[in-house]
């Protein structure tokens, strides 16, 4: 093949890549096409007449725009994500629970939560009977840690 027709090979396939980075979001699409960009150029300046050579240059060109053009602009992109401190365990703890199964000392029995039934212990190794209310002051695993409440 011709450098003229490689040249026009590169050149559409990086107008290709950056009208399909406005269908594919992310970020990554336009700097591959970027990279054809710079393959075209160092033909057009003889710099890549080999055909090994123009893959090799888009490849290592590819992943330097991916690895430092692409994390520098996320910087300044704003996201639509939204990023939390999600603890759930302090989430948890305070809540008011129902037990389900009597929870006896050194024996789990089980509580009412988030629409499910889970296991729990007496912090203080007191009895809960079933139906008594109870107040979640920790975790261990899967299993809550529960005090009962005195009903006044």
């Amino acid at each position: 093949m011709t450098n003229e027709l490689m040249f026009q090979a590169w050149s559409i396939f990086g107008i290709l890549c950056v009208v399909a980075e406005l269908l594919v979001p992310g970020l990554v699409v336009i700097f591959i096409g970027l990279a054809s960009f710079t393959v075209a150029l160092g033909i057009h300046f003889s710099y890549l007449e080999n055909l090994f050579l123009q893959f090799v240059a888009f490849a290592f060109s590819s992943l330097f725009y991916l690895f430092t053009l692409r994390l520098l602009l996320l910087r300044f992109i704003p996201s639509d994500t939204i990023k939390e401190d999600i603890d759930e365990d302090r989430l948890l703890i305070g809540q008011i629970v129902e037990v389900t199964e009597t929870i006896f000392p050194q024996q789990a029995g089980r509580i009412w939560h988030s629409e499910s039934t889970w296991p729990a212990r007496s912090s203080l190794n007191e009895t809960i009977l079933k139906g008594e209310k109870a107040k979640i002051i920790g975790r261990d695993n899967i299993t809550f840690l529960v005090q009962k409440i005195e009903v006044s």
